[in-house]
């Protein structure tokens, strides 16, 4: 609302917008659009279980490749949280030019990193003051110095990064793929951007996942029912 001229309750509106944004904070992120995969089969190459894809797939995690997560419903809001997210090891440098390539996205464009909100402090500059606004990658932080040569796919040239951190109780399946990774590597931190070909719209349908790992796009999709 667009307050008219020598508004003498201006500062009502004020307390009402605050009000307001405090209204969206403590909310959680909203998610759109019915669970696909409940419903629809694929005739792409599926896992059951992590151990039987690890032995059949070829896949290691300390070969450059490229995964998503693909579960639930859409998300709402600017950032991709979970639902619809590109994740790869932040380790090899040529990790963000690879993620170039295949998105089709410019040179200086950054990537962000994913982390354990139990883990974040110990990696990132992640305080009482900005945690909140972490949850949703809205805000760069520095990167300690005895991890900046680490994670390099996800530091910034000013040595800061801009962390989404994660609770189990938001998202299991995300947070348990950091958990594996970290067993796996020894890092708690992994590569995360949206689910999508830059300048397209973010994936939603089971068809555009698909088209996904058909293009090259990603290496494999992990869902909660299967990879």
């Amino acid at each position: 609302m667009f307050p008219a001229r020598y508004f003498r309750h201006l500062h009502g509106v004020e307390w009402l917008r605050e009000q307001y944004r405090t209204y969206l904070r403590r909310r959680p992120r909203r998610q759109l659009m019915p669970e696909f995969f409940r419903h629809q089969t694929t005739d792409v190459r599926v896992f059951l279980d992590i151990d039987s894809f690890q032995r059949d797939s070829g896949f290691r995690p300390d070969v450059v490749t490229i995964g998503a997560i693909y579960t639930h419903r859409m998300e709402f809001g600017p950032r991709a949280l979970g639902t619809r997210a590109i994740l790869a090891n932040p380790a090899r440098r040529e990790t963000h030019d690879l993620l170039i390539t295949r998105l089709e996205g410019s040179e200086f464009m950054p990537f962000a990193p994913v982390i354990q909100s139990e883990k974040a402090a110990q990696i990132f500059d992640v305080t009482n003051v900005n945690r909140r606004a972490c949850r949703y990658m809205t805000i760069a932080c520095d990167v300690r110095p005895e991890w900046r040569d680490r994670v390099p796919a996800v530091v910034h040239v000013d040595h800061s990064a801009r962390p989404q951190i994660i609770d189990r109780a938001d998202n299991p399946l995300y947070h348990d793929i950091l958990r594996a990774f970290e067993r796996e590597t020894g890092l708690p931190v992994l590569v995360n951007t949206s689910f999508n070909v830059h300048e397209e719209p973010i994936v939603n349908t089971p068809g555009e996942c698909i088209k996904a790992l058909r293009d090259g796009r990603i290496d494999f999709a992990v869902t909660d029912r299967a990879i």
